[in-house]
């Protein structure tokens, strides 16, 4: 969500209740409505419900964290190293594509399509690539397909 849009938006505020177990409660009967975001502004005092459909892939792909996606997702490595990106990109259907992680500065002199968010993490070893990928027909889950470069040649620093 981008701060313009959030004016946009009908978001639900609901007063925060006093008592913390009350508090989680309600945030378990909220997820029932499958919302795309529930916040929790203490200094106001209020619980703002963002309702489905709020956000898009390309909104989702910007907020990804790896380290959450390694926690609680299997990596699907291709069966052999690889000499160039394309090798990964055309394991997984190109529409499921959310985001590539990968070690920063690795990416120097390949080419990566420009719908495909790009994301630079020192959690990954330079010559490591995921994919992180999420099929409109199984918008709950992700799949990670990880592939390791042969000669990598990037910076380490």
């Amino acid at each position: 969500m981008s701060q313009e849009n959030l004016s946009s938006i009908s978001a639900r505020t609901l007063p925060i209740p006093e008592v913390p177990q009350a508090l989680g409660e309600l945030i378990v009967e909220l997820m029932e409505q499958g919302p795309d975001a529930i916040v929790i502004d203490r200094l106001s005092g209020t619980l703002v419900l963002y309702p489905s459909g709020t956000t898009s892939r390309s909104e989702e792909a910007s907020s990804l964290s790896i380290t959450s996606l390694l926690s609680n997702y299997e990596v699907h490595m291709l069966p052999s190293e690889i000499d160039e990106i394309s090798a990964l990109l055309d394991s997984e259907p190109s529409e499921d594509h959310l985001a590539l992680f990968v070690y920063p500065n690795t990416l120097k002199g390949m080419s990566c399509p420009k719908s495909l968010r790009v994301i630079e993490t020192k959690v990954l070893s330079p010559s490591f690539l995921i994919l992180c990928c999420k099929s409109t027909s199984t918008s709950s889950t992700y799949r990670l397909r990880g592939a390791t470069l042969r000669n990598q040649s990037g910076s380490t620093t």
